[in-house]
């Protein structure tokens, strides 16, 4: 059902020459963004909020489940956010959050997809609703 709505959203957009906005209900993401099918385990999903450091396995495209981390530090414009495979790489960053649904700056829209679903995920691990 979802699919057919998403669909003719697309299609009414095309006709009359605006983008649909459709979010999904749990991350508030818009779908039109979407390009990738990420599913993250949410039983490896953690979060450790001293360090700010926080990580799941995630699939993308049906693939093999790979961990990914990331790391939040503040600036005086924000949160900037780093990632990496493995404790043993250095921490590459990614983006940075300002805050708001529309305030994930990434270079990547789908590594801005994975981090949201990733960070929720962690963020759920630890009792709260979401990471921003």
């Amino acid at each position: 059902m979802l699919k057919k709505v998403i669909s003719s959203l697309i299609i009414g957009a095309a006709i009359i020459g605006t983008a649909p906005m459709v979010t999904d209900g749990v991350l508030g993401i818009s779908v039109a963004e979407a390009s990738v099918n990420i599913n993250v385990d949410r039983s490896s999903a953690w979060y450790d909020q001293e360090k700010q450091v926080f990580g799941a396995a995630v699939s993308i495209n049906g693939g093999e489940y790979q961990s990914r981390m990331y790391k939040k530090e503040r600036n005086s414009g924000g949160t900037d956010i780093y990632m990496r495979f493995s404790s043993d790489e250095e921490w590459e960053f990614i983006g940075v959050y300002t805050g708001g649904a529309a305030g994930y700056h990434f270079a990547d829209s789908d590594e801005k997809m994975i981090f949201i679903k990733v960070a929720n995920a962690a963020a759920q691990s630890a009792g709260y609703d979401k990471m921003f």
